[in-house]
């Protein structure tokens, strides 16, 4: 039997090497002991192999994820989930550093608002002309939100997030959209839970959320969206397409428009069911 633990997090070594010990050492130092860090490396990088290798010296909690050099981002990501054994997992982008009580403020909220998945407000280091440091509290405060919501507030950063494994397997792979694969992901997830949201800053990073995405961007997140969709048992597929339009465009009505042409009354009583639960 597998060693199970509450917590793996899931280290994307792809870029900011030199910040890689920094990063994972503010992993070890979480108030939340019981975890696994799954660093997603290129199998060919001797320079990367040396720094991983000093690290599981350290912490036999770190562990080594071997990845092959011609792979997507998703792809290290998908390969990091598959190899996990936790209850939650956590994703880090590697030069980015977490605040020691992360892990159990996300979880504690999670199991407040009785979701499934949680991302926190950040503390930016680089400063930027359109966003200076940690501005992101003035637009939403601790709470449940939409996609949407986040998304227009540049709150979707992918070393925030934090899912339950089981939504985690239920939404499949982590989308292959270059540019917005947590946005995906998320747009998936969404469509079973709620999104809670940490107003504290609990990360420093070096990056600006996701907030404006083109019209070709959009295009692909929703053609990925459908093939997965497509993918689903009939049933699960209309309740799925239903949340689809109340998280992602906030307008169920539109829903009634796409199957009203049907004629069919048993469509229409089980899309009324649906969003009247929701």
């Amino acid at each position: 039997m597998e060693n199970r633990c509450l917590v793996s997090v899931i280290v994307l070594v792809d870029k900011d090497i030199e910040l890689l010990e920094d990063s994972v050492r503010s992993v070890l130092k979480q108030t939340v002991v019981s975890l696994e860090v799954l660093l997603c490396a290129n199998r060919l990088d001797p320079h990367v192999n040396k720094k991983i290798e000093i690290l599981i010296g350290e912490d036999d909690r770190v562990k080594y994820v071997p990845c092959d050099n011609d792979w997507k981002k998703s792809e290290y990501v998908n390969h990091g989930i598959k190899n996990s054994h936790g209850e939650w997992i956590a994703f880090l982008e590697c030069g980015d550093k977490w605040l020691a009580a992360k892990l159990e403020a996300q979880i504690f909220s999670c199991l407040h608002y009785e979701v499934q998945i949680n991302c926190t407000n950040v503390h930016v280091d680089k400063k930027s002309k359109n966003v200076p440091p940690n501005v992101y509290d003035r637009y939403l405060p601790t709470g449940t939100y939409s996609i949407v919501d986040l998304l227009h507030n540049r709150l979707i950063f992918f070393s925030s997030l934090l899912i339950h494994s089981s939504l985690a397997f239920k939404c499949g792979n982590f989308p292959s959209v270059q540019g917005a694969e947590a946005l995906a992901f998320l747009l998936r997830a969404c469509c079973y839970t709620k999104i809670a949201y940490l107003s504290n800053p609990l990360i420093r990073c070096y990056g600006v959320g996701e907030r404006h995405i083109s019209m070709k961007l959009k295009r692909l997140i929703n053609t990925d969206f459908r093939k997965w969709r497509n993918g689903l048992k009939k049933d699960e597929r209309l309740r799925i397409t239903i949340k689809y339009y109340i998280e992602w465009l906030g307008e169920p009505e539109i829903v009634f428009f796409r199957y009203i042409k049907l004629k069919a009354s048993k469509y229409i009583r089980k899309i009324r069911r649906i969003i009247k639960n929701e």
